[in-house]
């Protein structure tokens, strides 16, 4: 049975120790350091060792290694689709700073006219008369019910 440990460093770096030739190997990400352990296995049954930031990881995988260890990362956006992204968060908000890089548009500029504003607003006042004529409703049945027969809510 083989036995392979996988180390990430502070840079994201992968070694591989335990493979045939005994020197580390290092790779860039982790699905690249599986994939070379599963194939250096030939996958034929191993246990696995993960350290990544203080957390240790242990995974034992039979033939045909069954249990994914990572899961996939999906495609990025381009960098010039990212930065029109940031310049449009930027220029909605001038009081804003830069916009981080794992925040997402949730509506594209067209969307934010003035138009869908105005319904917006009428949309939420709307919903605040329902929410008090809803209240108006249980405070009366309330009163009635305590006036009537004698409850005390």
């Amino acid at each position: 049975m083989h036995r392979f440990s996988l180390v990430c460093d502070a840079r994201g770096i992968w070694t591989v120790t335990g493979a045939t030739g005994s020197k580390p190997l290092r790779f860039r990400d982790l699905p690249a350091a599986v994939e070379f352990a599963r194939n250096d296995a030939c996958g034929s049954e191993a246990d696995i060792e993960l350290w990544a930031d203080g957390l240790y990881v242990f995974v034992h995988q039979k033939k045909g290694w069954p249990h994914c260890l990572y899961a996939r990362v999906p495609e990025r956006r381009h960098a010039t689709m990212t930065t029109n992204a940031r310049n449009l968060m930027t220029s909605m908000n001038p009081g804003a700073g830069a916009v981080a890089p794992h925040q997402h548009l949730r509506a594209t500029a067209a969307k934010a006219t003035l138009r869908t504003t105005a319904y917006r607003y009428v949309r939420a006042g709307f919903e605040g008369l329902i929410v008090v004529g809803l209240f108006l409703v249980l405070a009366g049945t309330a009163l009635y019910l305590r006036a009537r027969l004698g409850f005390a809510l």
